[in-house]
């Protein structure tokens, strides 16, 4: 009977050790798998935000393409703030389709091709126009049309006749204002985004 009994307990003994070692391996692999779980759960939460900000800007690119010529439109009613001889030379043309003839008196530009992409600011000139009546109003009207964002301030009209001229001569009108037009400082092209693809 003393051997059944070393036997029963060295089976005992080696199903315990079994056991423990079972346990210990279980343990050991439920940590492991855990591991594993979040490492994939961090990937995914990756790979996910890769292709949100990606998909974000394709969309964005597809937007700066489909708003390409309204972006024109819009930019054309500023006056480049790098370019302040295009409002002049506007101003300049309206003499010759008028028939009056335009002076410019002073222009102040308050803005700065060195500020920040998107900046408005204002460019001002104050101007002298000289003629008929009808040419006179007709130089207004030509500015008032101008294709710039621009308000026209401080109009000030006066008549006078021309010395030497005989009675009942035409009268000479000289009309002054202040025309301000808004400036832009351009915005440079987005970059391009490349297209990676991830696994």
């Amino acid at each position: 009977m003393k051997k059944s009994s070393q036997l029963h307990i060295l089976m005992l003994v080696t199903a315990v050790i079994a056991l423990l070692a079972s346990m210990g391996l279980y343990g050991y692999l439920y940590s492991q798998t855990r591991v594993l779980t979040e490492r994939e759960v961090t990937a995914r939460g990756v790979i996910e935000a890769e292709v949100a900000s990606q998909t974000e800007g394709k969309d964005l690119l597809v937007l700066y393409d489909t708003t390409r010529e309204a972006r024109a439109l819009l930019s054309g009613l500023f006056v480049p703030a790098d370019n302040a001889v295009a409002f002049i030379q506007s101003i300049e043309s309206i003499s010759s389709q008028s028939g009056a003839a335009v002076s410019i008196l002073s222009i102040v530009n308050n803005s700065t091709a060195t500020a920040l992409p998107g900046t408005i600011g204002t460019i001002t000139a104050r101007l002298s126009v000289t003629g008929t009546w009808t040419n006179v109003m007709r130089t207004l009207m030509l500015f008032e049309t101008l294709p710039y964002r621009s308000a026209i301030n401080h109009i000030t009209l006066n008549t006078s006749t021309l010395k030497g001229a005989a009675a009942g001569a035409a009268l000479q009108w000289q009309l002054s204002f202040d025309i301000a037009a808004s400036t832009l400082v351009a915005l440079p092209p987005p970059p391009s985004l490349s297209t990676t693809t991830t696994p």
